[in-house]
Order: structure tokens, then C-alpha cells, then sequence
């Protein structure tokens, strides 16, 4: 499986926000073959599932992507409209 969300596909600068698709003049600029790139998705749907315990074990689904600032608004409780963080790289931490 090669699959991303729209937001972590539009932080490649590759992908048009506006179509919700892969930016054709961007990847002819950049030679960059449209097959090589994932598919793109909504952030939560049902991608696949896992096998926990092999052949015949619990199937897990995989149900959703989040980048890590986009995870990061709901650790921080960052939940209602008009709520905003200010993002921090991790080498800022050190």
C-alpha cells in the first residue's frame, strides 16, 4: 500500500491544494514520474487492515494519517474553530 492524506501531500509542494491532486507542471518541471507518488486520501477512512498473530490472527484496520503538527492539534487539545498553535520544530526543543 503507497497512500497519504491531502495534508501531509500538500506539505511536498507537489500537490495542488486546489484539485486535490498532484500538480502535473510541478512534476514535468521536476522530471518527477506521477506513478512514483502515492495515492492520495482523506485523513481518516479505512486504508488496509493488519494481521496481529499472522495468518488467521485479529485483523486491525489502519483508519487513519495525521502529520505530526496535524496530530499535535489534538494532543494539545487544539480543537475548536478559531483555536491556533504555534508549531515548533524539535530542534528548537534542544
Amino acid at each position: 500500500m503507497h497512500v497519504t492524506d491531502y495534508t501531509n501531500a500538500s506539505r511536498t509542494m507537489l500537490f495542488n491544494i486546489h484539485d486535490l491532486d498532484w500538480d502535473d507542471k510541478m512534476l514535468d518541471a521536476l522530471d518527477i514520474p506521477r506513478a512514483m507518488l502515492p495515492e492520495v486520501r482523506k485523513s481518516s477512512e479505512v486504508y488496509g487492515q493488519t494481521n496481529i498473530g499472522g495468518k488467521g490472527g485479529t485483523r486491525i484496520p489502519i483508519a487513519g494519517i495525521a502529520g505530526d503538527q496535524q496530530a499535535a492539534l489534538f494532543g494539545q487539545l487544539c480543537v475548536k474553530e478559531g483555536w491556533r498553535k504555534t508549531p515548533t520544530a524539535p530542534a528548537a526543543l534542544c
